[in-house]
C-alpha cells in the first residue's frame, strides 16, 4: 500500500523540489502551502506522515501542530523541517529522513 505524505510549507519552489522527489519514490503527496491547507487535507484524507516547515509564518508551524493535534489520529508521524537549500544533498537528506520515519 502507498504511503501518503502531506507536506506543509509556505516556501512554494521548496514544498515542490520535495513533493516532486517524494513523488519518484512513489509515495502519494498531497502539498499545502499554509496551515488552513493542510487542515483541509487532515480532515479530508488520512495521511501516514506530515512534514512541516518549522520557519512557516502564518500561521506558525505551533499553530499549525496544535490544530492537527485535535483531528489527527495516533497513527500519523508528524516531522519538522527546516528551510532546505534547492541543492540535491539537502533534498537527498530531506527525503531520508521521511523514509525512515515512515518504516521505522
Amino acid at each position: 500500500m502507498t504511503k501518503s505524505i502531506l507536506i506543509v510549507s509556505d516556501q512554494s519552489e521548496e514544498l515542490s523540489l520535495l513533493a516532486n522527489r517524494l513523488g519518484t519514490e512513489h509515495y502519494d503527496v498531497s502539498k499545502a502551502s499554509n496551515g488552513a491547507e493542510a487542515l483541509d487535507y487532515v480532515e479530508s484524507k488520512r495521511f501516514d506522515l506530515i512534514c512541516i516547515d518549522i520557519q512557516n509564518t502564518s500561521p506558525s508551524s505551533e499553530e499549525i501542530l496544535a490544530s492537527l493535534k485535535e483531528i489527527l489520529t495516533k497513527r500519523t508521524r508528524i516531522i519538522l523541517k527546516k528551510d532546505i537549500a534547492p541543492g540535491e544533498k539537502d533534498i537527498n537528506i530531506c527525503v531520508g529522513i521521511i523514509k525512515k520515519a515512515l518504516i521505522s
